[in-house]
């Protein structure tokens, strides 16, 4: 398929509300892990939260994506946002533990509806109207734009007050709704694109009980090996990004004690930043690249080993950590794209979000239970135990990638 680098008004829509939900989410993503830590949670607190936010999206992913597949796409987007305002707004004013989980119970929904069908609406709507456009070039357009916003956005979140004021919750909440009525409005249909197509996914969704759809969904995972394989690989490299995501706030700390928030949104920024390199090198013929990107984790790696043993609470050790850092972004980020266009090049459009989100429950039925042994482990080790974690996760990668 040829590049295309003037991407389609439509298309482009549907990404400015896709980069907005992330860029606004990302206002607190500089400082939420200390924004939690000081309102008296601690590190162990945090883990079992999280982990009680992945059982959740365990439970929920793989039935609201499986709706998504036979309603609307489109529609679970714009909840997706919904329930991301009542996340933030819901921990602005919480003080409580059971209130922060009723805030997870929130942003878990609020996930898994919008993960379950943005990227699989955006690729449908393309594949309809858009053919000649190839996956990667959409994905990594989409994602150089995210992870500007995400930069952006949280670098401005944490710059202008302490990591312990609920202002900026609000005003990230305030900015989700108003959001999610303009993607309300100015979305395009889910259902309107393809006459043939819609007219066959009704005869399908008549003729199919969810029992035998779900039998036919199992069959295309085990039958086609290089889908059962995509979302294994998949699971592995979310696994190892949801690691490094839930905890860089508490690594930063540990290296730099200092409590002013502009540090970790310019920290978040880099990181970014990082993803954001990714896209463009995505895009770029080069040789042996995904050689190269799995050189890079293992230098990112032994960089936060040594900093971790050489380095404590130092300008040194924080500088190599943020090293380290940005190589484990720019390189899980570039898998992950690069994996995903490939994943979306052969599934099928009607089971489309479905078999994308294997991947996200897979991830976070495994997340549900070593989160809390890794943030135990850290809490009890330190963080010097981080590295050989992520290091177990890459081999397993590797091993794997024959995909």
């Amino acid at each position: 398929m040829s590049k295309i680098t003037n991407i389609p008004n439509i298309l482009r829509t549907i990404i400015f509300y896709g980069v907005a939900f992330g860029s606004f989410r990302m206002l607190v993503g500089g400082v939420s892990v200390l924004y939690l830590i000081g309102k008296g949670l601690n590190l162990t607190d945090i883990g079992l939260l999280k982990s009680f936010q992945f059982g959740l999206m365990m439970i929920i992913d793989l039935p609201l994506s499986y709706i998504a597949d036979r309603y609307s796409r489109k529609l679970s987007t714009i909840l997706g946002v919904l329930f991301g305002s009542l996340w933030l707004l819901t921990t602005a004013f919480s003080s409580e533990i059971w209130q922060f989980y009723v805030a997870e119970t929130f942003n878990a929904i609020s996930l898994s509806l919008f993960n379950g069908a943005y990227i699989s609406y955006l690729i449908d709507t393309k594949n309809k109207l858009y053919k000649n456009i190839d996956n990667k070039t959409i994905l990594s357009y989409e994602n150089k734009y995210n992870s500007l916003g995400m930069a952006l956005c949280a670098f401005i979140g944490a710059s202008f007050l302490k990591p312990t004021s609920n202002t900026i919750w609000i005003i990230a909440g305030v900015l989700l709704l108003i959001i999610c009525a303009g993607s309300f409005l100015q979305l395009p249909s889910d259902t309107q694109n393809d006459i043939h197509d819609r007219g066959k996914q009704k005869i399908i969704n008549n003729t199919l009980s969810i029992k035998e759809n779900v039998n036919h969904l199992l069959s295309i995972i085990t039958e086609k090996i290089e889908i059962f394989y995509g979302i294994l690989i998949t699971s592995i490299l979310l696994i190892y990004f949801q690691i490094i995501l839930q905890l860089w706030q508490p690594i930063i700390k540990d290296f730099n004690p200092s409590d002013l928030g502009w540090l970790y949104g310019m920290f978040f920024s880099i990181v970014s930043m990082a993803q954001l390199l990714s896209s463009y090198i995505v895009d770029k013929n080069i040789k042996n690249k995904h050689t190269y990107i799995i050189v890079c984790i293992f230098i990112s790696l032994i960089i936060m080993l040594l900093s971790n043993i050489l380095f404590q609470q130092s300008i040194a050790g924080t500088l190599l950590i943020i090293i380290s850092l940005f190589m484990m972004f720019f390189s899980i980020k570039f898998l992950m794209i690069e994996i995903s266009a490939r994943f979306h090049d052969i599934v099928p459009n009607n089971h489309r979000s479905f078999l994308d989100s294997m991947g996200f429950f897979i991830s976070r039925t495994i997340l549900l239970l070593i989160f809390p042994i890794i943030t135990y482990l850290i809490q009890s080790v330190g963080f010097i135990s981080l590295p050989f974690i992520l290091l177990v996760l890459i081999v397993i990668y590797i091993n794997q990638s024959s995909f």
